[in-house]
C-alpha cells in the first residue's frame, strides 16, 4: 500500500491519501458485508490527470473540507448545529452522488464506505437547492446565505468568529423600517426575507436561533441513514450524499464490481 502525504484528488489537499493496487482492493471487498458490487452506486468525479488506474483509500476525517465555489459560512453552522449532531460532520466528509455511474465532472470513481456507514442524504440533487424550508423565508439557496452573512462582514475562518459576529451585529437596526442606502443594499429589495427577521428579532430571536431553526435537516427533509437503508430506500435517486467513513475509490471507466465482490477490468480496458 503506498501512502502519499497529500494528493489534490477533492475539492483541496488530502492529507493521508492511499494508492492501492487492484489485489489489495480486491482483499478489502472481500471483507464487506454491508457492500455487494450489485448495489445502488455512490460516485465521485474527480480530475485525475495521471494514471487512470489508480484506486484510492481516503479517511475524511483526516482533513479537513471548505466549502468549494462559496464562502464557508453555511458549512460552519451546520457542523457545529445540535441539531445536525447525529449527521456526518460536512467539514470532514467526502461529498458523493447516489444513483449513477457516471459524473460530470472529471473521472468518475465508485465509492465504497469499508464500514456500514452514516449517509447524510440531500433533500435535492445538490446541497445548495436542498433547503425548501430556508427558500421560504426568503433565502433563494444556500450561497444566497452565504452571500448575505459575507456581506454583513460575518466571519467564517471558525466557529467562535462567526458567532461573535452574528451576536455583535445590530440585526434590529438592520432589519428596521428605514430606508437608507445601507439598508437597500443590505435587503436588495427582499422584503420578505427582512420582514421574517425583523418579527423573529422583535420577539426575542438572536440571528443565531433564527438560522440554526431555518437550516434544521428536519423542517429541510433531509434523511440520515447507514449504508444498507441507503441502497435499500434511496436506489436509484440522484441526489447528493456524504459520508465521513474510510472508503475505496474505484475508476468505474477501468473496473467493475460483481456480485460477489469480486474486481475486474472492463473488457475495454484488457
Amino acid at each position: 500500500m503506498k501512502h502519499i502525504n497529500t494528493y489534490k484528488i477533492f475539492e483541496n489537499l488530502r492529507q493521508g491519501t492511499e494508492i492501492i493496487s487492484p489485489e489489495v482492493a480486491q482483499e478489502e471487498l472481500k471483507k464487506l458485508n454491508h457492500f455487494n458490487g450489485s448495489d445502488d452506486f455512490i460516485t465521485r468525479g474527480m480530475k485525475i490527470t495521471d494514471d487512470p488506474e489508480k484506486i484510492f483509500v481516503i479517511d475524511p476525517k483526516l482533513h479537513t473540507r471548505i466549502s468549494a465555489n462559496t464562502t464557508n459560512h453555511y458549512t460552519l453552522l451546520i457542523d457545529n448545529s445540535e441539531r445536525w449532531k447525529h449527521y456526518p460532520n460536512r467539514s470532514h466528509s467526502l461529498i458523493c452522488k447516489g444513483g449513477s455511474e457516471y459524473s460530470s465532472y472529471g473521472r468518475t470513481y465508485r465509492v465504497v464506505p469499508l464500514t456500514n456507514a452514516n449517509l447524510g442524504i440531500c433533500s435535492q440533487g445538490d446541497f445548495w437547492w436542498s433547503f425548501p424550508y430556508l427558500k421560504s423565508k426568503g433565502f433563494f439557496d444556500m450561497d444566497d446565505l452565504n452571500s448575505f452573512l459575507e456581506g454583513q462582514h460575518i466571519s467564517d475562518d471558525n466557529i467562535e468568529d462567526l458567532y461573535r459576529d452574528l451576536d455583535n451585529r445590530d440585526w434590529v437596526s438592520i432589519c428596521g423600517k428605514g430606508k437608507s442606502l445601507l439598508q437597500k443594499k443590505v435587503w436588495s429589495n427582499n422584503e420578505k426575507l427582512k420582514e421574517g427577521l425583523a418579527k423573529l428579532l422583535r420577539k426575542g430571536k438572536t440571528m443565531r436561533e433564527i438560522l440554526d431553526e431555518w437550516l434544521d435537516p428536519v423542517k429541510n427533509n433531509f434523511n440520515l441513514l447507514d449504508y444498507t437503508e441507503y441502497d435499500n430506500t434511496f436506489s436509484g435517486d440522484y441526489r447528493e450524499v456524504w459520508t465521513d467513513a474510510k472508503c475505496l475509490l474505484i475508476p468505474t471507466d477501468v473496473f467493475e464490481i460483481d456480485g460477489d465482490n469480486n474486481i475486474n477490468k472492463k473488457a475495454n480496458q484488457i
